[in-house]
C-alpha cells in the first residue's frame, strides 16, 4: 500500500510580492502648500501569479490598502491585465479582490484626467498587503486534471496487474484479455523490434482464440518478466505525475481530488 505524501501546508500570503512597493505612497503630486495637483499614479507591481510546474495559472489577488484622501474623485486602482478594480477614496484598511494570470500592479486608466484633479495635503494611497491564491477557475481545472490522472493511473494499474498474472491467461475472461491485448498492441506498434512485446501479444491473442501459447514456457517467462518491468515503469511514472497533482492541492491548503488520492493509495509495492 502506497501512502500519499503529506506536506506541511504552505503559506499563501505575500507569495511573489514585490515588497519594495508595499507601503509606498502611490500618488506623486505637486504641492503648493494648501493643495496637491498634477498628480500621477506610480505604476508599481505588487505580486505575481500562481506558478506550478513552470505553468502560470489564473490567480485571485486580495489587496489590502489605505486611501486616506479628500478632494476630487479619482479613478485609480489595480490591474492584472485581465481585470481592473478601483480603489475607494477615503477607505482605510480596506480590501479588494481581482483575478488574472498576469502580475497585479497599480493602474490608472486615464492619467490625463488624473493630472487635472486636485486634493488636500496629506493625500496618500498605500498598499500594505497582497495575498495570492489559485482562482476558482484554476481549482476547477486542477480538479479536472486530477480526475483524468486518476483514470490514467487506474488503467495503468489494471494493465500492470494483468501482466503480472500472465501465467493464468487461460483462466481469464475476454474483457481482461482484450484489455491486455490492446495495451500490448500499442507497445508493439510503438516498438516493433521488441520481441518480448510480440511474444506476449501473440500469446494473449492465442488465449482469445482458446488456443495454446505459440511459444515455449521459457520464451513466455522471459517476455512476461520484461513486459511486467516495463509496465511497472509506466505505472510508476503515472503515479509520480498523480502525486505531484495531489501535492499541488496540499501546497495551497485545498482538499485533493479524492479519486486520485484513492487510486494512489491502492498502488502495490513493486
Amino acid at each position: 500500500m502506497k501512502t500519499v505524501t503529506s506536506w506541511a501546508a504552505a503559506a499563501v500570503c505575500l507569495l511573489g510580492v514585490e515588497a519594495q512597493a508595499l507601503g509606498e505612497n502611490l500618488l506623486s503630486c505637486q504641492s503648493s502648500g494648501y493643495i496637491l495637483s498634477r498628480c500621477t499614479l506610480l505604476k508599481l507591481p505588487f505580486a505575481t501569479p500562481v506558478v506550478e510546474d513552470d505553468t502560470t495559472f489564473e490567480t485571485t489577488y486580495t489587496v489590502t490598502y489605505d486611501f486616506a484622501c479628500t478632494g476630487h474623485s479619482v479613478n485609480v486602482g489595480v490591474s492584472t491585465g485581465q481585470q481592473y478594480v478601483p480603489f475607494v477614496m477615503g477607505a482605510r484598511n480596506a480590501t479588494l479582490q481581482l483575478n488574472g494570470s498576469g502580475r497585479v500592479e497599480s493602474y490608472d486608466p486615464d492619467p490625463q484626467t488624473t493630472l487635472r484633479l486636485s486634493f488636500k495635503p496629506g493625500c496618500a494611497l498605500t498598499v500594505s498587503n497582497v495575498s495570492i491564491f489559485p482562482s476558482g477557475n484554476t481549482l476547477v481545472l486542477w480538479t479536472s486534471q486530477a480526475q483524468s490522472q486518476a483514470k490514467i493511473i487506474n488503467l495503468s494499474l489494471k494493465q500492470y496487474l494483468l501482466a503480472k498474472d500472465y501465467q493464468a491467461l487461460a483462466t481469464w475472461d475476454d474483457s481482461k484479455l482484450i484489455l491486455l491485448r490492446d495495451k500490448l498492441q500499442g507497445l508493439v506498434t510503438a516498438f516493433p523490434t521488441n520481441i518480448h512485446y510480440k511474444v506476449m501479444l501473440d500469446t494473449v491473442k492465442s488465449a482469445l482464440d482458446n488456443a495454446p501459447p505459440p511459444y515455449s514456457y521459457e520464451q513466455l517467462a522471459e517476455s512476461g518478466e520484461e513486459v511486467i518491468a516495463d509496465l511497472r515503469d509506466e505505472l510508476d511514472a503515472e503515479v509520480a505525475r498523480g502525486q505531484n497533482l495531489v501535492n499541488r492541492f496540499i501546497r495551497w491548503q485545498q482538499q485533493a481530488e479524492q479519486s486520485l488520492v484513492d487510486v494512489l493509495a491502492s498502488i502495490p509495492p513493486a
